[in-house]
């Protein structure tokens, strides 16, 4: 394991095989998330990277608060064309939901 300064943080870095990668994927995306950096090995050379993802700030909106309407979509709310505009995500929880069942 080797360990660099990246703007003050410092980063573990890890390499796997790719078959370790394809074995227990979950928790190496999990390490990648708490500032490790997976470099992932191919035939013993090193082919790609997770690392963890710099995000602004999370957003407390929801999906369908935070979506961006095509104009064309718009005009076509607004005209009455559409019969529904209410935020489908609580719908998609639910089916995932009763798949996970």
């Amino acid at each position: 394991m080797v360990s660099r300064v990246s703007r003050f943080i410092i980063m573990a870095t890890i390499q796997i095989p790719i078959r370790e990668l394809h074995a227990r994927t979950g928790h190496y995306v999990r390490l990648a998330s708490r500032d490790t950096e997976v470099i992932i090995t191919e035939n013993g050379k090193p082919a790609a990277r997770i690392a963890h993802l710099q995000l602004s700030e999370p957003s407390t909106k929801t999906l369908g608060e935070r979506r961006k309407l095509l104009p064309a979509f718009k005009e076509a709310l607004l005209s009455g064309k559409l019969k529904s505009d209410t935020d489908s995500t609580p719908g998609l929880r639910e089916t995932s939901a009763l798949r996970d069942l």
